[in-house]
């Protein structure tokens, strides 16, 4: 038996093999630990959630020494990321890095805090519904222009334009942006806002919650970027 297990953890550490045992799904539904931090994961947060990679592939920067990269199921990450304890890890996760990058203020924190204690309600309709009105609010907002929505659109386009009327019209978004405006750490808890109002609506809209995501990350990094900026 010990023979049998030496042998076999052999074979486990040979890239070759290692390689023959790989690629079990199309690349394309894959994601890599690279593409998963643009989705704002964390290799702890890969470790918390995903644990076991579904797949493997030759690393191409490390092609010479045989090493594998881990890949994920696109299905089972969307899925994760819909949970609600993913979301709150999520913020959680953005809190941590932003208090380590820089002391938080007594007033920071109050405000901050006030955020936290925000509840969001979004409504529920029919995915029909959400669509079409989606659709007439963008029409609406581009009436003096050439730019048309209809429901022929792409799945992307169509999942933006629904995040962002239910974001403006149909939650108190701007009514909290204009209560914390002005206020020490307003900054950052624009962004902490958007998180909340971004994990409400992909809590409410499973198959709205990638367009959530992306988006919530897309301008919480536009922010900070803006902010830097600002001090260069």
């Amino acid at each position: 038996d010990s023979l049998f297990e030496a042998g076999k953890a052999s074979l486990e550490r040979n890239p070759v093999v290692s390689r023959l045992r790989s690629e079990h799904y199309d690349r394309k539904l894959l994601f890599s630990a690279p593409e998963l931090k643009t989705r704002g994961w964390t290799y702890s947060g890969i470790g918390r959630f995903l644990a076991k990679s579904d797949d493997t592939r030759p690393n191409p920067y490390y092609s010479s020494s045989g090493g594998l990269m881990r890949l994920y199921l696109i299905s089972r990450v969307e899925a994760i990321e819909r949970t609600l304890e993913w979301q709150e890890w999520l913020i959680e996760s953005y809190q941590r890095k932003r208090s380590a990058a820089r002391g938080v203020t007594t007033k920071e924190r109050k405000l901050l805090n006030y955020v936290a204690r925000i509840k969001i309600k979004v409504p529920i309709m029919t995915p029909e519904d959400l669509v079409n009105r989606a659709i007439a609010h963008y029409n609406d907002l581009w009436c003096d222009t050439e730019k048309r929505a209809n429901a022929s659109g792409s799945p992307e386009f169509l999942a933006r334009i629904q995040v962002n009327y239910l974001r403006h019209e149909l939650t108190r978004y701007e009514q909290h942006l204009d209560e914390i405006a002005g206020k020490t750490g307003a900054h950052e808890a624009r962004i902490d806002l958007r998180f909340k109002i971004y994990g409400a609506i992909g809590r409410a809209y499973r198959h709205l919650t990638a367009e959530c995501n992306r988006q919530s990350i897309e301008r919480a990094t536009d922010e900070r970027l803006a902010q830097f900026g600002r001090f260069m």
